[in-house]
């Protein structure tokens, strides 16, 4: 039996997230064709005429791109229900506790920028915030921040809790903590201790009751963030102390004059968005952590909600599946000038792959690095002479020794792949050291050492920064055998910013010229994406190999590629995107077709209809993942 209607219009898909002052619902507009939040907030009584709600009304309903729009508030009898945008990513406060490690100055610059344009715009419209925090802050794909909540503060007061003005204890100021007149100030004060957290990884006013905060902020002096984190200037902790003057009177009069003095003693905004942007889609490889399952709670950063944490309202939060009121794929656009785009982003069906479960989506991501770490490692490990250990038949793998005893090969693949599934990075990692020893192994050092260096310096500047830098180029040999190699430049370019496309491209035709030497067949591809030739005119080294024009021509178009497929994914037009794959089939293809028109007859040209073939599975593999509507998981910068 389906869920009921709220209002009439929005049927209940599932609640996720569960604060102090009410619940998170994803719904389907069934009028509009699309996903909403409800945020349900109840009413100690029948409070629709009571003083304060028009106020709270009029605040939540404001229209900027970098606040999560309200597209509807109803107070029905003893129950408050604000519709809101569903927007598809995670909150600043999911990404700092999934962290390891502090945000760089970039990343630091353009969640103040976003924030600071927000609470300006609502200033300017004599709206206050009174609970900024990073569990209200969402995150969408592309990059771009929007603050949540606006209005609650407001209505925590009328709607029956004890307290009014309700924020989060340790973003409040001494004027919002003795419950006295609040301004503008009274927000520069919690973007301020924002700012002081997200540089530090700490909140010094954070406590368990109101009066310990206030005691803390009265009391006992700010550490310096230059005293915590070391390279930050005697400038920017002046800025700091200023903004966090426990009188109001001595701070900044207002959010603007904060930010043009802590701005430039940031990093740059638009390449923090970049990045952004990138962790934001990574996730998508990684969303059956414990933290995706788990209801989000309201806590700041560091200690979370617990006894007293909370203090009236500031609301719910979004948040269960990967902390925010989105999924993967949930497209609301929020471009900072493109309002039509994003509405037609927002009236849209979700995908087929957002269809699927979040836990059933992070473990198809993990598997496919699983995968692609086990056959990179098995490839290696072919290479070692394990004849004298006693096992179960031999398993053949390409360019292994027909007797390789399966029960060690196995449990090594095994173990790397769980790597793989586990920390695609790690496993990256041990399959390329796995591949350069087994080449080694083989007496073909040249080939080994040129192999390492350039998988270490690859792995060091990209792999190890993401899932998708690192899984793009272990399935080389997986998509090589397949018979899909030209594929392997086409993925860097569909998930990964153009830079780091072209660096995985270059990694890729590496690893593929590696294994055409170590095999001594020509090439690993059918197709023979990178060297092919009859029995006989088959290079004997590494250098033999790099003596061939073609192979040269090969790395041109992998880069070419990469850079088209890259460049027109960036905008996340599906058009754009089929253009550029399009774009990058073709340049693939055209040196090979080139080639066998000039060189007609030639050993070393390979079957064009092998390449045809190669093009093709490539092509229909791309256009899988946009049929799917897999997102393309791209960090060009779009302001």
């Amino acid at each position: 039996m389906p869920a009921p209607l709220v209002l009439n219009r929005y049927r209940l898909l599932e609640t996720t997230g569960k604060g102090s002052f009410g619940t998170v619902d994803v719904a389907w507009d069934s009028r509009l064709q699309r996903r909403v939040a409800i945020k349900r907030i109840p009413l100690a009584i029948d409070a629709t005429d009571l003083p304060g709600i028009q106020e709270a009304r009029t605040a939540a309903l404001l229209n900027d791109a970098r606040i999560v729009n309200v597209l509807d508030f109803e107070v029905t009898g003893t129950e408050a229900l604000l519709i809101m945008e569903y927007v598809d990513g995670p909150t600043l406060g999911t990404l700092l506790r999934e962290s390891t490690e502090l945000l760089d100055l970039d990343l630091v610059a353009t969640v103040v920028k976003d924030v600071a344009a927000a609470l300006e715009y609502a200033h300017e419209n004599q709206v206050l915030h009174l609970d900024i925090k990073p569990d209200n802050i969402l995150i969408d794909h592309k990059g771009h921040l929007k603050v949540s909540d606006f209005g609650l503060s407001q209505l925590s007061g009328t709607v029956g809790f004890a307290e009014p003005q309700g924020g989060t204890i340790g973003y409040m100021p001494p004027e919002q903590l003795m419950q006295g007149e609040v301004d503008e100030r009274t927000d520069l004060w919690a973007l301020a201790i924002l700012l002081y957290q997200l540089l530090t990884g700490r909140n010094p006013f954070f406590a368990q009751t109101t009066d310990e905060s206030l005691a803390r902020i009265l009391n006992e002096p700010l550490p310096l963030p230059s005293s915590l984190r070391p390279g930050l200037g005697p400038a920017l902790d002046e800025v700091l102390v200023t903004a966090l003057m426990a009188d109001k009177h001595l701070r900044f009069a207002r959010v603007a004059d904060f930010v043009a003095e802590a701005m430039p003693l940031l990093g740059n905004a638009q390449t923090g968005r970049r990045r952004l942007k990138r962790r934001v889609n990574e996730r998508d490889l990684d969303e059956g952590t414990p933290s995706d399952d788990r209801p989000r709670t309201d806590g700041p950063f560091e200690g979370e909600e617990g006894a007293g944490g909370r203090r009236g309202g500031g609301g719910a939060g979004g948040g269960g599946r990967r902390g925010g009121w989105g999924g993967w794929g949930a497209d609301s656009d929020a471009a900072e000038h493109d309002d039509l785009s994003a509405a037609a982003s927002a009236v849209r069906a979700p995908s087929l792959w957002e269809r699927l479960p979040s836990r059933l989506r992070g473990t198809l991501g993990r598997l496919v690095a699983a995968l692609a770490c086990g056959t990179f490692a098995a490839i290696g490990l072919g290479g070692f002479d394990l004849s004298a250990t006693p096992g179960l038949p031999a398993l053949p793998v390409l360019g292994a020794p027909a007797d390789a005893p399966s029960v060690i090969l196995v449990g090594v693949v095994a173990l790397i792949a769980l790597g793989g599934f586990l920390v695609p990075q790690l496993g990256s990692l041990l399959a390329c050291a796995t591949l350069a020893g087994g080449i080694a192994a083989q007496g073909s050092f040249l080939v080994a050492g040129a192999l390492a260096l350039a998988l270490v310096a690859w792995w060091l500047l990209c792999g190890r920064k993401g899932h998708a830098e690192s899984v793009v180029v272990t399935l080389a040999p997986l998509l090589g055998t397949l018979g899909m190699a030209f594929a392997l430049p086409l993925l860097a370019g569909r998930f990964l910013p153009w830079a780091r496309a072209v660096a995985a491209a270059t990694a890729q035709w590496v690893v593929l010229v590696a294994l055409a030497a170590f095999t001594g067949n020509g090439s690993i591809v059918p197709a023979g994406l990178v060297l092919s030739a009859p029995d006989g005119l088959v290079p004997t080294s590494l250098l033999a190999y790099l003596g061939q024009p073609l192979c040269w021509v090969t790395l041109a178009s992998l880069l070419a590629a990469a850079l088209l497929m890259s460049l027109c994914t960036s905008r996340r037009s599906g058009l754009l995107r089929l253009t550029g794959l399009l774009l990058g089939c073709a340049a693939l293809a055209a040196p090979w077709a080139v080639a066998a028109f000039v060189l007609h007859g030639s050993p070393w040209i390979n079957d064009t209809a092998s390449i045809g073939a190669c093009v093709g599975l490539s092509f229909i593999l791309l256009l899988m993942l946009d049929v799917l509507g897999v997102p393309s998981g791209m960090t060009s910068e779009e302001d």
